[in-house]
């Protein structure tokens, strides 16, 4: 990436950062951009989740999904008996403290950052041409047209 890419991309993130927004073009690649942050953030806590219900321990799991209330009829009880006896019936890992925290948290950190990461890639490398326009200077107007007149 050139000095002028960088520079554009400071531009960019000013321009997020203030809510200053040159062309609807601009509003969209804000608007598709945390589209897909919210959908990495919710990708890393299912990922944290899923890890958090599997490293429970027996005792945890029987107390969660255990004898019903009295509110719990129909399929409530079948599926937390379902769940309870499927995650009951093998050795799993049980880690402890820092050791679940780690275990669940690092996983799922890394999910949500390789999403931004490749979702960052494909807004840096669908920038429109307004969009581009939108930061133009004086100077590189003038390039731009003496460019055109050269290529007439």
């Amino acid at each position: 990436m050139g000095k002028p890419e960088l520079v554009l991309q400071h531009l960019d993130e000013w321009m997020v950062r203030w809510r200053h927004y040159q062309h609807q073009d601009d509003w969209k690649i804000e608007m598709d951009r945390q589209s897909a942050r919210r959908f990495n953030y919710g990708a890393g806590l299912g990922v944290g989740g899923a890890l958090g219900m599997y490293t429970m321990a027996p005792a945890t799991v029987n107390r969660i999904f255990g004898p019903p209330h009295f509110f719990d009829i129909g399929f409530d009880v079948q599926w937390k008996n379902f769940v309870r006896s499927t995650m009951n019936s093998t050795r799993r890992y049980n880690p402890n403290g820092y050791a679940r925290v780690l275990f669940c948290g690092i996983p799922a950190y890394f999910v949500a950052a390789a999403g931004e990461h490749f979702a960052e890639q494909r807004r840096l490398d669908t920038v429109s041409y307004t969009h581009l326009r939108a930061h133009e200077t004086p100077e590189h107007l003038v390039c731009r047209l003496l460019l055109e007149k050269k290529k007439k």
